[in-house]
C-alpha cells in the first residue's frame, strides 16, 4: 500500500477503449465518482474502434424488424458449440442477461446501426456500425457525463491491504509512478496480450513475430497484474491469429474472408495446408506459422473462381469484397495465367486436385467437406473463370487471444476457482473475452458486445459496493 494517495475515485477503470469506455459510461449513470486510467494520449486507436465495424446482441429490433427469431436458449447452445465448449454457461448468462442494455446504450449516445449481418452458421444477429464512430461517440459521452480522464497513465499493479483487498491502482505518467485510489472497485479494462512478443511467443512459437492490428496498449499490463494476485489464463493453448488481411493494409479497408465463399487457401508455392472451414482457430495457425515465409511475413494465397467473388461482392459485411479492398486483388482468366501472376508454381495442380476430389465425391485431401464448418453450405468445385487470388497476412487481434479467467460477475479468479481482491476487481473487455467466446471467434461482433456488457454491468456492480475505508 502506498504512503499516500495521488488521485482517488470511486471506481478506477484501467482501459479507456470498448468495455472501459462503457464501464465509464454506466459508473456515471449510477452515480458515482469515476476515474479512468488510458495508457495512450486518446481512444482513437483502442481494439475496438480498430474492429470489423460489427456488434453482436440477442433480441435487437433490427432481428425483429428482419423477420430473425432469436432466444437466449438458441444463442447459448451456439456459443457453446462454436467456442467448443471451451467458453463458460455463466459468463455466456451474463451476456445474455445484460446485453441489451448495452445496445440501448449505443441509441443513447447516437449510434447508428446499419442492419443485421446474414450469416449462415449461426442465427443472424450481428449488427454493423461504425467502429471508430461508436469508440467516439462512446468517450465523448462519458466524458460529458462527468467521468474524469487521465491519458498516457498506465495501470501497473493492483495495491492490496493485508485481507487481499483490492484497494487502487499503481500507474505511471510523465515517468513518475502515481497511487490511484478506488473507493470501491478496480475495473480492469486493458486489453490484450498482442503488444507483447515474449508472452504471444510463449503461446505458440514464432507468434510473437505476427503483426498486430488491434489497440497499441495491448501490451500485457492488464494480465500481469492480475497474475501478480494469482490469476490464471484462460485459453492460453488455444491462442490463435485471425487471417484475412492483405499486407499492403494497416486497417479493416485490406481485410477479405474469402474462403467463406469457397476459396481454398494456398502457401507461396500454391499447395494447400489446411481445412480452411476451420476458421479462426490454434490448429489454423500452427498450421500457417509453417508455410514458408515471404518478404520476411508469415503468408498465404486466398484463391477463389468467379462464383466465389461474385457471392463475396453481395456480401454486406467486412469478409467480402468492398470497394476499399477490390484494388488489392490478383485477377486472370485462367489458373494457368494467375499461377504465373502470383509467382505459386504448383497452383494448377492444386486446384485440379481439390475440383477432381469434389466431382468424384472424394475425401477432400485437408479434410474440408463445408464452407464454414457445420450447418454452412458444401464445397464446390473452382471451376468458373476468371480466377481471383487475394494476398494473406496472419494478425494478431482482441478476440482470439489469451485472458485471465473469471467468473459470471466478473470477477477474476485464482488457481483453485476463488475470486481475487475480495469483489473490489473485475475485468470487462479482451482480457475476459475468452471465458465468453471459447476456442473459435464464430459471432463476429461478440468481441465487442461482449467486452462493452460486461463492462456496463461489472460498473453496476462496483457502483452498489460500500466504500472499502468507510
Amino acid at each position: 500500500m502506498p504512503a499516500q494517495w495521488d488521485e482517488e475515485a470511486d471506481i478506477v477503470i484501467v482501459g479507456g477503449g470498448g468495455a472501459g469506455g462503457a464501464a465509464a459510461y454506466a459508473g456515471r449513470k449510477a452515480g458515482v465518482d469515476v476515474l479512468v486510467l488510458e495508457s495512450q494520449s486518446s481512444t482513437t486507436f483502442s481494439s475496438t474502434a480498430l474492429s470489423g465495424d460489427s456488434i453482436c446482441f440477442v433480441g435487437t429490433e433490427e432481428q425483429a424488424a428482419a423477420g430473425i427469431e432469436d432466444s437466449a436458449e438458441a444463442f447459448m447452445q451456439e456459443c457453446l458449440e462454436l467456442g467448443e465448449h471451451a467458453n463458460k454457461e455463466e459468463v455466456i448468462q451474463t451476456y445474455l442477461d445484460h446485453n441489451l442494455e448495452y445496445y440501448e446504450i449505443l441509441k443513447e449516445i447516437g449510434v447508428q446501426f446499419e442492419g443485421v449481418v446474414m450469416l449462415d452458421t449461426y442465427t443472424p444477429r450481428t449488427l454493423n456500425f461504425s467502429s471508430a464512430e461508436h469508440q467516439q461517440l462512446l468517450t465523448e459521452a462519458t466524458q460529458e457525463l462527468g467521468a474524469r480522464y487521465l491519458f498516457e497513465t498506465s495501470g501497473k499493479r493492483l495495491y492490496v491491504d493485508a485481507a487481499g483487498t483490492v484497494c487502487g491502482v499503481e500507474a505511471s505518467k510523465d515517468g513518475k509512478t502515481i497511487a490511484v485510489k478506488a473507493r470501491k472497485a478496480v475495473l480492469m479494462c486493458t486489453g490484450g496480450i498482442t503488444r507483447n512478443k515474449e508472452m504471444l511467443d510463449e503461446c505458440i512459437a514464432g507468434l510473437g513475430d505476427v503483426d498486430a492490428g488491434s489497440g497499441v496498449g495491448n501490451t500485457g499490463e492488464g494480465h500481469i497484474a492480475c497474475l501478480q494476485l494469482g490469476s490464471k489464463f484462460h485459453g492460453r493453448p488455444s491462442v490463435y491469429s485471425p487471417e484475412g488481411m492483405h499486407p499492403g493494409s494497416v486497417s479493416m479497408e485490406g481485410f477479405a474472408q474469402m474462403y467463406d465463399f469457397g476459396a481454398i487457401k494456398v502457401n507461396i508455392n500454391g499447395d494447400r495446408f489446411m481445412d480452411e472451414s476451420l476458421g479462426w482457430c490454434a490448429a489454423a495457425t500452427r498450421a500457417t506459422l509453417e508455410q514458408p515465409q515471404k518478404d520476411g511475413r508469415y503468408f498465404n494465397w486466398q484463391i477463389v473462381d468467379q462464383i466465389g467473388y461474385d457471392l463475396a461482392k453481395e456480401c454486406t459485411d467486412t469478409r467480402g469484397v468492398r470497394e476499399e479492398n477490390e484494388g488489392y486483388f490478383v485477377s486472370a482468366p485462367s489458373l494457368e495465367e494467375l499461377q504465373n501472376l502470383i509467382g505459386a508454381p504448383n497452383l494448377v495442380e492444386t486446384v485440379n486436385r481439390y475440383n477432381s476430389d469434389i466431382i468424384a465425391g472424394n475425401a477432400d485431401a485437408q479434410g474440408r467437406t463445408t464452407l464454414t464448418g457445420e450447418g454452412s453450405d458444401a464445397i464446390r468445385p473452382l471451376d468458373s473463370p476468371p480466377y481471383y487470388a487475394y494476398a494473406n497476412v496472419p494478425v494478431i487481434t482482441f478476440a482470439p487471444t489469451v485472458g485471465i479467467e473469471i467468473d459470471g460477475e466478473g470477477r477474476a479468479l485464482d488457481q483453485y476457482g476463488n475470486p481475487i481482491g475480495n469483489d473490489r476487481l473485475y475485468l470487462a473487455g479482451e482480457i475476459m473475452l475468452r471465458n465468453l467466446i471459447g476456442n473459435k471467434y464464430k459471432i463476429f461482433g461478440l468481441a465487442v458486445g461482449g467486452g462493452c456488457t460486461f463492462g456496463v454491468y461489472c460498473a453496476n456492480k462496483a457502483a452498489q459496493l460500500e466504500n472499502w475505508d468507510a
